[in-house]
């Protein structure tokens, strides 16, 4: 019965997966683009992994810079981000770390979330941007998501002209996306 219950709540979770895909892909025409302050936004994500992260005994490190402010959907932007931590809440070990950055190149925003431990073999990386493809970095060949993640943030950085990636480093991983900056100062509240 348990066993039953847990493939219920794996087939929920991958059906709403699916529809918030759908629906996603079918408005991002008729999105309408507002300014919004990247630091506030990122500030607000940060105190909302705050919590789960002393949970899971992963130090959190934010380095957010000033006047990042670009032309987006934040409730799009949002999910950008919180799929880039969900993954690498997923990926970090205890004691390991995560750091989030927010900095200003040139005519863009950059946003980057990088986690301590193994990194993304080269095989893989061209496909994790694929719907679907839950290649695991994990010892366990088990996955328990859908692999919509990383499909939804090139979908959403897409949609707002934006350029997506990740890098394996040293000592880890750093996935990344930017948005065109704005030429107007005003901030969404």
């Amino acid at each position: 019965l348990a066993s039953i219950q847990e493939e219920v709540e794996k087939m929920s979770g991958l059906v709403s997966g699916l529809l918030n895909t759908t629906v996603m892909e079918h408005h991002m025409e008729n999105v309408l683009l507002k300014t919004l302050n990247m630091k506030e936004i990122m500030e607000y994500i940060m105190l909302r992994y705050d919590g789960l992260a002393k949970k899971k005994r992963i130090h959190l490190e934010s380095f957010l810079g000033e006047d990042c402010i670009v032309h987006g959907d934040r409730e799009y932007v949002e999910q950008a981000v919180n799929n880039y931590m969900m993954n690498a809440m997923e990926h970090t070990e205890i004691g390991g770390i995560i750091r989030v950055t927010l900095r200003k190149e040139q005519d863009a925003v950059r946003v980057g979330v990088y986690n301590s431990g193994k990194q993304i073999p080269e095989k893989d990386v061209q496909h994790i941007w694929n719907g679907f493809y839950t290649k695991n970095r994990k010892e366990s060949t088990e996955c328990s998501h859908a692999g919509l993640g990383l499909y939804i943030v090139q979908s959403v950085v897409t949609m707002h002209n934006g350029k997506y990636g990740v890098e394996n480093l040293a000592e880890g991983v750093e996935f990344w996306f930017t948005i065109p900056v704005t030429a107007s100062p005003a901030v969404q509240k």
